[in-house]
């Protein structure tokens, strides 16, 4: 039971499936595929942070690459608060616990060893590609994959000071986890204080009810996002904590409130709705919020993965900027997808399955690709076309033929469903 604007309680009762979520968490990942296959075109990353550099670059690139940074993450952590607190209520905390585990801690301690001896040898190869040798004893030309299999035996892939550790693209799997932990062991608090007076919780339920009814929905919330994004570290955007099995309480607190709002999103799903109304102005807004920060971003870009801080003023202002910008992007994204894919569609509820195993697996095969085609010169949009096209191809292919119907396919999905509900 829910409150009303006028506060006349009503019942609601929701959907079997929220189908253009599925079709968000999907798209959200398959971004996630794109933003990493341009990674190596990026003129303002630094050339030795990534495994290759390409001899090509665009300004098209540059921004599309910083946009999808800006929200992606962001709408992906939404959506997951929002179908863990469906599963919760669902299942009980047992069942929820057990859930969670199959589905994100177990691919998490599956898929990181191979992964850590890929990536560590794919960081030699494409910096040999390019004459840079610092990343072998002695400054030489050796195996990548001997020294790869070498280092991981002999756990140089860990430092115990500070618990240090290469998380990849898997950190969201890790975070995840972390995000589930902390919501069990919250709540009963939560709970109690919500229902201490037996006013809290209405109220709150009334409040949230009428703030998702105004047009400046996304600015509220974006204002706590700004506060949170004042601490980071680096200017671009949320930091990545793709290397430290210590939580970044930076980026914690701000997926985190957007885990929080999926789950307030869940408990009072009809206001789902309220998303599609605003969604033209909030993207206008968000974007002009965005070209302004980028702009900034930009005449600071050397700064751009310096863990220095803030040290100016004008940092401040572009990182909340930032936090109202990304915030105003989920809630138009969401507002998209809600108004053109709410009703059952097979292909889209088949990708939203094979989503997760692709973006699981896509890393490698795309940095392959973008070492193959960084010295060949070829126009960036052929490039990227090869990179995408053939990753995503591949992908699709393996898992129908590989994983659908295997095992692996029932410990990222559950059992398979042949038809749309």
């Amino acid at each position: 039971m829910n409150l009303s604007a006028d506060g006349v309680p009503t019942v609601v009762v929701p959907p079997s499936r929220f189908y253009a979520l599925d079709a968000s968490r999907a798209l959200a990942l398959l971004l996630g595929i794109f933003y990493h296959g341009i990674e190596s075109f990026i003129q303002y990353k630094p050339q030795n942070a990534y495994f290759t550099h390409d001899n090509t670059g665009s300004s098209v690139l540059d921004f599309i690459f910083f946009v999808l940074h800006a929200f992606r993450m962001h709408a992906f952590f939404l959506i997951a608060g929002f179908f863990a607190h469906q599963l919760y209520h669902k299942r009980g905390v047992a069942g929820f616990v057990e859930h969670r585990f199959k589905r994100v801690i177990l691919p998490l301690v599956f898929f990181w060893p191979p992964l850590q001896i890929t990536f560590r040898a794919l960081r030699i190869w494409g910096r040999q590609r390019l004459g840079d040798f610092s990343e072998t004893p002695g400054q030489q030309a050796v195996s990548p994959w001997l020294t790869s299999w070498n280092e991981f035996w002999n756990g140089q892939w860990f430092n115990p000071d500070g618990l240090l550790m290469p998380l990849y693209h898997l950190w969201f799997l890790y975070y995840l986890a972390l995000f589930c932990g902390t919501a069990i062991l919250v709540r009963p608090l939560l709970v109690a204080v919500l229902n201490a007076t037996g006013q809290l919780r209405p109220r709150f339920d009334s409040f949230f009810n009428q703030l998702l009814h105004k047009p400046w929905a996304a600015w509220v919330v974006g204002l706590v996002v700004a506060v949170a994004m004042l601490r980071m570290n680096q200017l671009f955007g949320v930091d990545t904590p793709n290397n430290n099995l210590i939580p970044n309480t930076r980026p914690f607190v701000v997926y985190s409130l957007f885990f929080g709002l999926g789950c307030l999103l869940r408990r009072q799903s009809e206001l789902l709705p309220q998303l599609k109304i605003h969604r033209h102005a909030t993207l206008f807004f968000s974007c002009c919020l965005l070209a302004g920060v980028y702009v900034y971003f930009l005449s600071h870009s050397d700064r751009a993965w310096t863990e220095t801080g803030s040290v100016s003023i004008n940092d401040y202002v572009y990182k909340a900027g930032y936090g109202l910008a990304s915030t105003g992007l989920v809630f138009s994204f969401l507002g998209y997808m809600l108004h053109f894919f709410s009703r059952p569609n097979a292909t889209f509820r088949y990708l939203a399955d094979a989503s997760y195993w692709m973006y699981l697996a896509h890393f490698p095969l795309v940095v392959v690709l973008q070492i193959l085609v960084s010295a060949q010169p070829w126009p960036w949009l052929l490039k990227v076309t090869v990179i995408f096209g053939v990753s995503i191809v591949t992908l699709l292919l393996s898992y129908h033929y590989l994983v659908r119907d295997r095992w692996l396919g029932t410990l990222l999905n559950g059992k398979a469903v042949r038809k749309v509900n």
